[in-house]
C-alpha cells in the first residue's frame, strides 16, 4: 500500500476538506507532492459539490462527530463511484477527554460540539443510502479511547 507521499504515481486526483484554514494550509504545504492532482478545499464538508461517482475512495476521519451525519451520509454516498469504498473513522464514549490534548490551541475551538455518533446509526444511515458494511473494527487507544473502524461500499 502506498501512502499520500506516493498518491501521484497512483492516484488521479486527491481532494483534501477542512474547515479549517490553518490545517489546509499546512496540509498543503505538509504534503508538496500532492500540487499536480490535489485541490485542498476550506469549508464544510455540507456545503461542498462535486459529480456524482467521482471518487474511488472517500475517508472520513472523526467528521461525523461534528456535522450531522444524516445530512452528510447522502452527500459521501453520491460522491462514491460503484466500485468505490467509503472508510469512515468514529469516536467511541469513553476516556478521559473528548478533545485530544494535542499542539494546537485551534482544536480546542471544537470542544463542546462534538457529538458521539453510535456506529448503528450510522450503518442504519449507511444502509439508508445503498451502502453495505465491509468490515468492522474498534481500535483501542490510550486513556480509555477506542475508535471505531468501517468500510462501505455501493450495493450492486
Amino acid at each position: 500500500m502506498g501512502s499520500i507521499a506516493s498518491a501521484p504515481a497512483i492516484t488521479d486526483r486527491f481532494v483534501g476538506i477542512d474547515v479549517n484554514p490553518e490545517y489546509v494550509t499546512l496540509a498543503r504545504q505538509s504534503h508538496p507532492r500532492l500540487k499536480q492532482i490535489g485541490d485542498w478545499i476550506c469549508a464544510p464538508v455540507e456545503q461542498c459539490v462535486f459529480e456524482p461517482a467521482s471518487f474511488d475512495l472517500i475517508h472520513a476521519a472523526l467528521l461525523l462527530e461534528y456535522v450531522e451525519p444524516s445530512v452528510v451520509l447522502p452527500l459521501v454516498a453520491e460522491w462514491l463511484a460503484p466500485q468505490g469504498a467509503l472508510s469512515i473513522v468514529l469516536q467511541l464514549p469513553g476516556g478521559d477527554a473528548q478533545i485530544s490534548e494535542t499542539g494546537s490551541s485551534s482544536l480546542q475551538l471544537l470542544s463542546g460540539r462534538m457529538r458521539l455518533v453510535p456506529p448503528e446509526r450510522l450503518c442504519a444511515l449507511a444502509a439508508a443510502e445503498g451502502l453495505i458494511v465491509r468490515s468492522t473494527t474498534q481500535i483501542p487507544l490510550a486513556r480509555g479511547k477506542s475508535f471505531w473502524f468501517g468500510t462501505f461500499s455501493r450495493r450492486a
